[in-house]
């Protein structure tokens, strides 16, 4: 079953942070992310996601260089020697949190010689930490600027980097503008997908359509939810349908254990 995480940056906004992690987990989803979560204490996020049975998706690498600043400078070569000593603090972070996947931004188009510097240094994050999964994702193609702008340019530096722990995080409107609709999108760029984003509010029927399709095809990513509500977060959820509740952990535990033989009494117990 594909799980679905629900991105704080989007959703359940309407409280302070560490009460949207509470949130997510009435609403029943089983995994949260940020872009940027290197504003809050990581050993508090660490806390909630223990406290309320969640996983962290993904977090984006490198990270600001000051709060509230724009990450992502992996294709600006006068930026290498910072990527490489930032992108080591948005490691220690992931592991902090036991996050699935690290996002690296390609940042701003910084002319020929960009190209380049991003393979670079995609080899070099997904060398160095080669237990650790990627992704890189396509930013808004009307972002001014930007260097990484559609899924296509993503999927072929995938092919040129050749990680295995190397994948695509793909918005589906963005794509589906691409491709032509939704299953040309899963044909032509599954293979490369770790992420599928829904940056629009989904319709009910068409997503459960595109759940039973990624089950089908094995995926072995995840969705997120990255749409921002009118309203109230758990107005918009309609569309999405909780996982069926799973035994807790400690009756889990039990239920492998092999039942315990009665204690022969001693004679002084008698």
């Amino acid at each position: 079953m594909v799980k679905i995480s629900a991105s704080l940056d989007h959703l359940f906004t309407e409280r302070p942070l560490l009460e949207r992690f509470v949130a997510a987990n009435v609403a029943g989803f089983e995994m949260v992310e940020m872009r940027s979560p290197y504003d809050a204490a990581a050993q508090d996020m660490a806390y909630q996601l223990v406290m309320r049975d969640l996983a962290w998706a993904a977090l984006e690498a490198p990270p600001p260089n000051y709060t509230g600043g724009e990450p992502g400078w992996a294709a600006s070569p006068a930026q290498k020697e910072r990527f490489t000593r930032d992108l080591r603090r948005a490691l220690r972070f992931a592991d902090v949190l036991k996050s699935r996947f690290v996002t690296i931004a390609a940042g701003p188009d910084a002319g020929a010689q960009s190209h380049d510097c991003f393979v670079e240094n995609l080899i070099l994050a997904t060398t160095s930490a080669p237990k650790r999964r990627f992704l890189i994702a396509p930013d808004d193609p009307d972002l001014e600027g930007a260097f990484l702008t559609s899924h296509a340019q993503a999927a072929e530096i995938l092919t040129q980097v050749g990680a295995d722990n190397l994948f695509l995080c793909a918005d589906l409107a963005q794509a589906t503008q691409e491709c032509g609709g939704q299953d040309a999108v899963l044909e032509r760029f599954g293979a490369h997908m770790g992420c599928l984003r829904l940056s629009t509010r989904p319709d009910k029927q068409a997503h459960d359509a595109l759940l039973d399709r990624l089950d089908k095809d094995g995926f072995s990513g995840y969705v997120s939810a990255a749409y921002r509500p009118q309203g109230p977060t758990e107005d918009s959820l309609e569309w999405f349908t909780p996982p069926p509740p799973s035994a807790p952990k400690a009756a889990k535990k039990a239920s492998k254990a092999s039942p315990r033989k009665p204690r022969a009494k001693k004679k002084q117990d008698i």
